[in-house]
């Protein structure tokens, strides 16, 4: 689900970024507590969204809160898989990586 993004830069950032704002009821409170400029947010959810093909998030209007499409909740489950997935890794399973990217950078 999340594969086409994984290859770009800062992909892991955003979407860590993307399921933390949608804790929020809009993305101006998200930046406010983050700290994230609000045209830095946007850029990158707009990246995430054509990365993944589709639009993620519902904008909050007036009265209204943020809200995920279908498939902002499919990605939000799969980078929280992911981040499951990945702190599950035993600590040998990322040294034996390193040294095979070394390894092959070498060759």
């Amino acid at each position: 689900m999340i594969r086409p993004t994984l290859g770009n830069t800062y992909a892991l950032r955003r979407l860590r970024v993307f399921v933390q704002v949608v804790e929020y009821p809009t993305l101006t409170e998200a930046c406010r507590t983050h700290g994230i400029n609000p045209a830095t947010l946007t850029v990158q959810l707009k990246r995430l969204e054509t990365d993944l093909g589709g639009p993620l998030l519902i904008r909050a209007g007036r009265g209204r809160k943020l809200a995920l499409t279908g498939l902002g909740r499919e990605v939000v489950q799969a980078a929280e898989n992911l981040g499951h997935t990945l702190a599950g890794q035993p600590r040998e399973t990322w040294d034996c990586s390193a040294v095979r990217r070394r390894q092959a950078r070498q060759k």
